[in-house]
C-alpha cells in the first residue's frame, strides 16, 4: 500500500521489506512506567477510539485522572481524544 509516496503496511506481518525491525512491540500491563506513541495508519477512528477506551479503563481502575468525575472524564475523552485528534 502506498500512502503520500511511501510504501506502508498496515501490519509488521505482511511488510515483506521488513521495515518494522527496528519496531518494539510490546503487550504491556497498563499503566506503563514510560510514554507510549499509538498510532493507526489506516483509519482516523481507530486511534481515537483505543485511546479513549485505554484511558476509560485506567481511569475506572483508579489508574490516571482520580480526582476527575464521571463527567470530567466524558469530556476530557471526548475532547482531547476525539476533537483534538482530528
Amino acid at each position: 500500500k502506498t500512502l503520500f509516496g511511501v510504501n506502508i503496511t498496515s501490519s509488521e506481518k505482511f511488510d515483506k521489506e521488513n521495515r518494522y525491525r527496528t519496531f518494539e512491540l510490546l503487550s504491556i500491563p497498563y499503566p506503563a512506567d514510560r510514554g507510549i506513541l499509538l498510532h493507526c495508519l489506516s483509519g482516523w477512528d481507530r486511534t481515537p477510539l483505543f485511546i479513549s477506551m485505554l484511558r476509560l479503563s485506567l481511569w475506572a481502575d483508579n489508574c490516571i485522572h482520580q480526582s476527575l468525575t464521571v463527567e470530567e472524564i466524558l469530556y476530557l475523552t471526548i475532547s482531547y481524544d476525539w476533537y483534538l485528534f482530528g
